[in-house]
């Protein structure tokens, strides 16, 4: 079994000056470091109940959304346990005139199994009136990241030995 190590990679923040979107941009990055150090809990707590997570460009749309904060966290915590770690690049933007953080991202996910494998993505995270995440919506290609595509992954050059 590999032991799960706290992913690399780092946060780019785009700072706007203004407090309100600025502290969106932190609540994204911290999103962003639990999932490096697969911390549930702080995680958790950043996620309205009625959040939603959406992927608008899935080749079966609607297949993998996952409705409410009672089924994202367990969602999430799944891939906790799968993932020895995961090293995440991110660059985050704000959005003017609206509750939004554009994230920029670039992932590799280092399997239990010593496979791994990686792309970009974007994301899209709007805040609730309370400040929590309501909707992320993932852009993801699944020309990198098919529904099965734990199955097609390569053996991780930074797990072997």
């Amino acid at each position: 079994m590999i032991a799960h190590t706290k992913g690399g990679g780092a946060t780019h923040i785009t700072r706007t000056g203004i407090p309100e979107l600025d502290e969106r941009l932190d609540k994204v990055a911290a999103l962003y470091e639990y999932e490096r150090t697969q911390q549930i809990e702080p995680w958790a707590a950043l996620w309205a109940d009625n959040a939603s997570v959406v992927f608008p460009i899935d080749s079966e749309p609607g297949s993998r959304t996952v409705e409410g904060k009672g089924a994202i966290v367990p969602w999430t915590a799944k891939k906790f346990e799968e993932r020895a770690r995961t090293d995440i690049d991110v660059r985050l933007e704000a959005v003017a005139g609206a509750p939004r953080v554009i994230a920029h991202v670039d992932v590799f996910l280092h399997f239990e199994n010593g496979l791994g494998m990686g792309g970009p993505l974007v994301m899209i995270f709007t805040f609730n009136d309370d400040g929590k995440v309501a909707l992320m919506e993932e852009y993801v290609n699944d020309a990198y990241f098919p529904k099965n595509y734990k199955d097609l992954a390569v053996p991780d050059r930074a797990t072997s030995t």
